[in-house]
Protein backbone atom coordinates (compact mmCIF):
# COMPACT_ATOMS: atom_id res chain seq x y z
CA UNK A 1 0.00 0.00 0.00
CA UNK A 2 2.85 2.36 0.84
CA UNK A 3 4.44 1.43 -2.43
CA UNK A 4 1.24 2.35 -4.30
CA UNK A 5 1.07 5.73 -2.50
CA UNK A 6 4.70 6.45 -3.41
CA UNK A 7 4.04 5.59 -7.05
CA UNK A 8 0.98 7.86 -7.11
CA UNK A 9 2.98 10.65 -5.48
CA UNK A 10 5.81 10.20 -8.02
CA UNK A 11 3.30 10.15 -10.86
CA UNK A 12 1.80 13.45 -9.60
CA UNK A 13 5.26 15.05 -9.42
CA UNK A 14 6.07 13.86 -12.96
CA UNK A 15 2.78 15.27 -14.28
CA UNK A 16 3.52 18.64 -12.66
CA UNK A 17 7.07 18.63 -14.09
CA UNK A 18 5.83 17.71 -17.57
CA UNK A 19 3.13 20.39 -17.44
CA UNK A 20 5.64 23.02 -16.33
CA UNK A 21 8.05 21.92 -19.08
CA UNK A 22 5.23 22.15 -21.64
CA UNK A 23 4.35 25.69 -20.52
CA UNK A 24 8.02 26.76 -20.74
CA UNK A 25 8.33 25.30 -24.27
CA UNK A 26 5.12 27.09 -25.33
CA UNK A 27 6.40 30.43 -23.99
CA UNK A 28 9.73 29.97 -25.82
CA UNK A 29 7.91 29.16 -29.08
CA UNK A 30 5.70 32.26 -28.75
CA UNK A 31 8.77 34.43 -28.13
CA UNK A 32 10.50 32.94 -31.20
CA UNK A 33 7.47 33.72 -33.38
CA UNK A 34 7.27 37.30 -32.04
CA UNK A 35 10.99 37.83 -32.64
CA UNK A 36 10.71 36.42 -36.17
CA UNK A 37 7.67 38.56 -37.10
CA UNK A 38 8.82 41.82 -35.46
CA UNK A 39 11.14 42.95 -38.29
CA UNK A 40 8.36 42.41 -40.84
CA UNK A 41 5.82 44.35 -38.77
CA UNK A 42 8.29 47.15 -38.03
CA UNK A 43 9.22 47.41 -41.73
CA UNK A 44 5.54 47.72 -42.66
CA UNK A 45 5.02 50.38 -39.98
CA UNK A 46 8.09 52.27 -41.20
CA UNK A 47 6.96 52.07 -44.84
CA UNK A 48 3.54 53.41 -43.89
CA UNK A 49 5.37 56.22 -42.04
CA UNK A 50 3.40 55.74 -38.86
CA UNK A 51 6.49 56.73 -36.86
CA UNK A 52 7.79 59.27 -39.41
CA UNK A 53 8.37 62.45 -37.44
CA UNK A 54 9.25 64.52 -40.48
CA UNK A 55 12.35 65.04 -42.54
CA UNK A 56 14.30 68.10 -43.47
CA UNK A 57 13.42 69.27 -46.95
CA UNK A 58 14.34 72.08 -49.27
CA UNK A 59 11.65 74.34 -50.63
CA UNK A 60 11.44 75.15 -54.33
CA UNK A 61 11.22 78.78 -55.23
CA UNK A 62 7.81 80.07 -56.32
CA UNK A 63 7.88 82.51 -59.17
CA UNK A 64 7.25 86.14 -58.28
CA UNK A 65 4.38 87.95 -59.97
CA UNK A 66 5.25 90.41 -62.69
CA UNK A 67 2.97 92.94 -61.07
CA UNK A 68 2.92 92.99 -57.23
CA UNK A 69 -0.73 94.08 -57.38
CA UNK A 70 -1.59 90.67 -58.90
CA UNK A 71 -1.43 88.97 -55.50
CA UNK A 72 -4.83 88.92 -53.84
CA UNK A 73 -4.21 86.32 -51.13
CA UNK A 74 -0.80 85.28 -49.86
CA UNK A 75 0.69 83.00 -47.18
CA UNK A 76 -0.05 85.31 -44.24
CA UNK A 77 -3.74 84.47 -44.51
CA UNK A 78 -3.65 80.81 -45.51
CA UNK A 79 -4.88 77.73 -43.63
CA UNK A 80 -5.50 74.12 -44.61
CA UNK A 81 -7.50 71.16 -43.40
CA UNK A 82 -8.04 67.56 -44.46
CA UNK A 83 -4.56 66.77 -45.79
CA UNK A 84 -2.83 63.86 -44.06
CA UNK A 85 0.19 62.51 -46.01
CA UNK A 86 0.72 64.76 -49.04
CA UNK A 87 0.50 68.25 -47.60
CA UNK A 88 0.68 71.78 -49.00
CA UNK A 89 3.35 74.12 -47.66
CA UNK A 90 1.22 77.12 -46.76
CA UNK A 91 4.14 79.54 -46.81
CA UNK A 92 4.48 78.69 -50.51
CA UNK A 93 0.79 78.88 -51.43
CA UNK A 94 -0.67 81.79 -53.34
CA UNK A 95 -3.59 82.74 -55.52
CA UNK A 96 -3.45 85.69 -57.91
CA UNK A 97 -6.15 87.84 -59.39
CA UNK A 98 -5.19 86.59 -62.86
CA UNK A 99 -6.58 83.17 -61.85
CA UNK A 100 -3.29 81.40 -61.20
CA UNK A 101 -2.84 79.19 -58.16
CA UNK A 102 0.48 77.82 -56.89
CA UNK A 103 1.43 75.63 -53.96
CA UNK A 104 4.24 73.34 -52.91
CA UNK A 105 3.33 69.80 -51.84
CA UNK A 106 5.45 67.66 -49.51
CA UNK A 107 5.42 63.87 -49.73
CA UNK A 108 4.87 62.66 -46.17
CA UNK A 109 3.89 59.13 -47.19
CA UNK A 110 7.24 57.67 -46.08
CA UNK A 111 8.05 56.09 -49.43
CA UNK A 112 8.30 57.15 -53.07
CA UNK A 113 4.96 58.09 -54.62
CA UNK A 114 3.84 58.56 -58.22
CA UNK A 115 1.33 61.38 -58.72
CA UNK A 116 -0.97 61.07 -61.72
CA UNK A 117 -1.01 64.63 -63.09
CA UNK A 118 -4.01 63.97 -65.29
CA UNK A 119 -6.20 63.11 -62.29
CA UNK A 120 -5.31 66.01 -59.97
CA UNK A 121 -8.31 68.23 -59.31
CA UNK A 122 -8.05 71.85 -58.15
CA UNK A 123 -11.21 73.87 -57.59
CA UNK A 124 -11.51 77.47 -56.43
CA UNK A 125 -14.87 78.08 -54.74
CA UNK A 126 -16.25 74.89 -56.34
CA UNK A 127 -15.19 75.91 -59.87
CA UNK A 128 -12.52 73.71 -61.51
CA UNK A 129 -9.20 75.25 -62.50
CA UNK A 130 -7.55 74.49 -65.84
CA UNK A 131 -4.03 74.14 -67.25
CA UNK A 132 -2.68 72.15 -64.33
CA UNK A 133 1.10 71.77 -64.19
CA UNK A 134 3.26 69.73 -61.84
CA UNK A 135 7.05 69.95 -61.86
CA UNK A 136 7.50 66.19 -61.63
CA UNK A 137 5.34 63.15 -60.94
CA UNK A 138 7.66 60.91 -58.90
CA UNK A 139 8.47 62.12 -55.38
CA UNK A 140 10.78 60.51 -52.86
CA UNK A 141 9.77 60.50 -49.19
CA UNK A 142 9.99 64.04 -47.80
CA UNK A 143 10.49 65.60 -51.24
CA UNK A 144 8.62 68.71 -52.40
CA UNK A 145 7.02 69.53 -55.73
CA UNK A 146 5.35 72.66 -57.04
CA UNK A 147 1.93 72.40 -58.63
CA UNK A 148 0.23 75.27 -60.36
CA UNK A 149 -2.93 75.93 -62.25
CA UNK A 150 -3.92 78.83 -64.45
CA UNK A 151 -7.49 79.59 -65.38
CA UNK A 152 -9.06 79.47 -61.94
CA UNK A 153 -12.24 81.51 -61.69
CA UNK A 154 -11.83 84.13 -58.96
CA UNK A 155 -14.35 86.50 -57.45
CA UNK A 156 -12.18 89.58 -56.78
CA UNK A 157 -14.72 90.97 -54.32
CA UNK A 158 -14.58 87.94 -52.03
CA UNK A 159 -12.66 88.19 -48.74
CA UNK A 160 -12.25 84.42 -48.41
CA UNK A 161 -11.52 81.81 -51.05
CA UNK A 162 -11.53 78.03 -50.62
CA UNK A 163 -9.28 75.94 -52.84
CA UNK A 164 -10.10 72.23 -52.93
CA UNK A 165 -7.22 69.95 -53.91
CA UNK A 166 -7.44 66.22 -54.73
CA UNK A 167 -4.18 64.43 -55.47
CA UNK A 168 -4.36 60.78 -56.56
CA UNK A 169 -1.12 58.86 -56.10
CA UNK A 170 0.25 55.33 -56.03
CA UNK A 171 3.09 53.75 -54.08
CA UNK A 172 4.76 50.35 -53.76
CA UNK A 173 5.29 48.30 -50.61
CA UNK A 174 7.00 44.94 -51.01
CA UNK A 175 6.01 44.75 -54.68
CA UNK A 176 2.33 45.56 -54.12
CA UNK A 177 0.89 48.77 -55.60
CA UNK A 178 -1.45 50.85 -53.48
CA UNK A 179 -3.59 53.77 -54.68
CA UNK A 180 -4.69 56.67 -52.50
CA UNK A 181 -6.35 60.03 -52.98
CA UNK A 182 -5.12 62.87 -50.79
CA UNK A 183 -7.64 65.65 -50.47
CA UNK A 184 -8.14 68.77 -48.45
CA UNK A 185 -9.05 72.43 -48.51
CA UNK A 186 -6.86 75.49 -48.47
CA UNK A 187 -8.55 78.67 -47.23
CA UNK A 188 -7.13 82.01 -48.29
CA UNK A 189 -8.38 85.16 -46.61
CA UNK A 190 -7.56 88.71 -47.61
Amino acid sequence: MDQEKNQIRLLGVNIKKNFLLGVIILIVLILCVVIAISPIVMTAIWQLSIFNLGQSTTQPEISSPKNPDDIVWYADAVSAKGFSRVKPQLAYTLLRTDGSFETVLTNGVGTTILINEGEIVIKVDDKPCENLKIDKNELDAGENVEISSHGCSINRESKKVTVEVMIPYTYLIEGDTYSKIESGQISLTS
